[in-house]
Order: structure tokens, then C-alpha cells, then sequence
């Protein structure tokens, strides 16, 4: 037969896509031809076809020609993770949208700034600022000891994972006061604001927890050092080559009880020989305020070995190393690192203990402290044996 006598096979559907009929065998089958989206397929039936070219059409509409020419892996694997969605009211389109929020946070945090970094830029700005004289020295003093609290909780977090709730569990973790922990907070908001700055994040995590009080932590006891703890800290400091460095902080922290903070700023000019008082100006001073602690006698004899006319009694160079590498010494392991942990602010802690042990005068310690009474009352609790106590006084 020619080609003009060649009878066409029947068409019984125009629209995209289109139902041809073929016969073979005797038999008609209906062709659905979604040409050029997707391969033609074959049904026994029309139904069958119309059926098929009917969700073609629609699956066009809804998802254009590219949903069409996705393999058939893909096809079902969109169907399986429309089950798995499904009884979440939520999309595949919604699902994997929230997927890539979450893909590209994780994106962001894998090349955030560390939090180590960060706080040590901003101290190292703030140590500027003092030097200009911008900043005061009671100013400084305090932040000192804040760096390397918040770079202890929060040094191994990137910036951008640092959250409310982060902080929220930092200061359920530390026995404070509500006002000590609301001073906290402006300091890490002032931080955040410098990470701002910096272009780090974009948002203050402090300002979602205005309008929360500070739920104050579970009044624990403080860690102390016992009396043969002290003896071989003052033997390792003794013995190392920078002695006249780490002495007279060591002693003065645990004999007088000063803050790191404030002893790391005292001058030997404060420390009166004549009058055995140590001047505590309110410039160094956590509330601001001079206040004078006595020198106990086993102080005396360690300051006399090492007494200057004047300058600080620490070292301006290198302080932090040197101390880091008498703790360790001593057998006390670094922050973050495996090993015996030394507790904060433990020489004083410990000089409130056995001062109480001996003196039993609250009032008088909380003056001496520059504390108030109900925080001594609080913190110190522990029974200590008066013959402990006087081997702690004699060393």
C-alpha cells in the first residue's frame, strides 16, 4: 500500500498530551504521547489512557514541564517523602524549604567566628580603650575576670550558636545573685552588640531575655583548698624562677582574700607594712568602694621576702602564662582540658573558710571581703576543726 493509502491511526485526544490508537494483532491499544516532557506510554484500555494523560496535564499545571522530566527515581522518591510529610500537614515543597533554613544555619556556624576569638578581640579592644584612658582601671579590672569566665563557658561555641537559652543554662550553672547575673547579661549585650558590629551575627540573644528575671542559681558551697592543697601551691610558687611575681598574688589572694581582679591591679604602695593593712582602692574594687583588710601574720612574713617600694605586684608581661604554669605545677589542669579542675576564686574562698573557723564574725568578714553579710552567710557554711583551721593561719 502507498503511503497516500496508509490509513492514520486514530486520535482521540488533541490536547497536550495526546491519545493515539494503535492496533496490533487485531487488537487497539491507546498510546499516550507527552512528547517532547516525558516517553509515550501504552493502555489497553481509554479509560486507562485518559485517566493517565488527565494527571500529566495536571501534574504540568502544577509543577511545569521540568516536574515532567524528572526520572522516575525522582518521581518516587517525591512520593515517598509526600507519605512521610503527610501526616504533618506540611508539603514536600514546605519540607524541604525548612530542610535548606536548617542546611544553610548549619552552613553558617561551620565558618562562624569562634567564641574565643570573638572575646578575645573585644578584651583586646577594651585593654585599648584603657590604655587611651577611656576606660577607668576599676572598669577594666572587673572586665578581666568576665573574659575569661565567658571565654570558659562559651569559648567553644561559634558565635551564631551562642542562644538565649545558651545563656539561660550558663547562669542556671553558676551560684549568683539576681543583680550579679543581671550585670552579666549587660556585659554579654554589650559583647553582642560588638559582634554586631563586626558583622559576626545579626541579632543581640541577650534582648530575648529582657523582661526575664534571672532565676537565681541553687546556693551550693564553695570549693575551698585544703590546708596541704595551699602548702604545695606556695611550694611550687616558691620555687619557680619568677617567685617574686607569683608570691606575693598568691598570698595576698589567699591570706587577705582579695578578688584575682583586684590583686592582679594592687600596687606594693597599698600594702601599709606600718599600719599591716592592705588599701583596696575603689578604682580595683568589684563595688567601688576603698575598703581596708588586715595582714594576718603569715602574710607579713611572706610580703617581707618579697617587699617592693612600688609598681604592681604583678607582672605586666606574661601574667596569665605564669600563673597558668604554676597551676599546672601544682597539678591543676587548664580550663577545657582534662585533669584536676581548679575551682573559681578558690584562695579566696578558702581565706573566708578559715578565717570564719578562727574569728566567727560574719560582719566583719563581709567588711573586710567587700561583701555583704548574706552573701557570706550563703557562701560560707562549711565547719572546718579549729586545729585545721590554725595549721591553714601557720603556714
Amino acid at each position: 500500500m502507498s503511503k497516500l493509502g496508509k490509513k492514520k491511526a486514530p486520535i482521540f485526544r488533541t490536547d497536550w498530551p495526546r491519545i493515539r490508537g494503535i492496533v496490533s494483532k487485531g487488537r487497539t491499544y491507546f498510546q499516550v504521547d507527552p512528547r517532547p516532557s516525558a516517553r509515550r506510554e501504552t493502555f489497553s484500555s481509554l479509560t486507562e489512557a485518559n485517566t493517565r494523560a488527565d494527571q500529566l496535564a495536571k501534574d504540568r499545571r502544577q509543577h511545569g514541564k521540568q516536574g515532567l522530566l524528572a526520572p522516575l527515581r525522582e518521581r518516587v522518591a517525591v512520593a515517598e517523602l509526600a507519605d512521610l510529610v503527610r501526616p504533618y500537614g506540611k508539603t514536600v515543597r514546605q519540607a524541604v524549604e525548612t530542610a535548606i533554613v536548617v542546611w544553610e544555619e548549619e552552613k553558617v556556624h561551620a565558618v562562624s567566628v569562634p567564641m574565643a576569638q570573638a572575646l578575645a578581640e573585644w578584651q583586646a579592644l577594651k585593654e585599648q580603650q584603657y590604655r587611651a584612658g577611656k576606660l577607668r582601671l576599676r572598669t577594666i579590672g572587673n572586665l578581666r575576670p568576665l573574659f575569661r569566665e565567658f571565654t570558659s563557658a562559651f569559648g567553644h561555641l561559634s558565635v551564631l550558636a551562642v542562644s538565649a537559652d545558651t545563656i539561660k543554662t550558663y547562669e542556671g550553672h553558676r551560684p549568683s545573685q539576681a543583680r550579679t547575673i543581671l550585670t552579666k547579661r549587660a556585659k554579654l549585650s554589650e559583647f553582642f552588640r560588638f559582634t554586631l558590629l563586626k558583622g559576626w551575627r545579626h541579632d543581640n540573644p541577650i534582648e530575648k531575655l529582657h523582661g526575664l528575671a534571672p532565676v537565681e542559681a541553687k546556693r551550693v558551697s564553695v570549693s575551698i583548698l585544703s590546708v596541704k592543697d595551699c602548702a604545695d601551691l606556695l611550694e611550687k610558687a616558691t620555687a619557680a624562677e619568677n617567685a617574686k611575681e607569683l608570691i606575693p598574688y598568691v598570698t595576698v589572694c589567699l591570706f587577705a582574700g582579695l578578688r584575682p581582679s583586684e590583686a592582679e591591679l594592687l600596687d606594693w604602695r597599698q600594702i601599709h607594712f606600718e599600719t599591716r593593712q592592705i588599701e583596696v582602692l575603689a578604682d580595683t574594687s568589684k563595688n567601688a568602694e576603698n575598703r581596708f583588710v588586715p595582714i594576718e601574720d603569715n602574710l607579713l612574713a611572706w610580703l617581707e621576702k618579697y617587699r617592693q617600694p612600688k609598681g604592681p605586684i604583678t607582672p605586666a608581661v606574661n601574667w596569665r602564662r605564669k600563673w597558668d604554669d604554676l597551676r599546672i605545677a601544682a597539678g591543676y589542669a587548664l580550663r577545657g582540658e582534662e585533669g584536676r579542675e581548679w575551682p573559681d576564686d578558690v584562695l579566696r574562698h578558702s581565706y573566708a573558710s578559715y578565717w570564719l573557723a578562727i574569728n566567727q564574725d560574719r560582719a566583719r568578714l563581709a567588711e573586710q571581703m567587700g561583701n555583704s553579710v548574706e552573701v557570706i552567710r550563703s557562701h560560707y557554711r562549711r565547719a572546718i576543726q579549729p586545729a585545721v583551721a590554725k595549721a591553714f593561719w601557720a603556714l
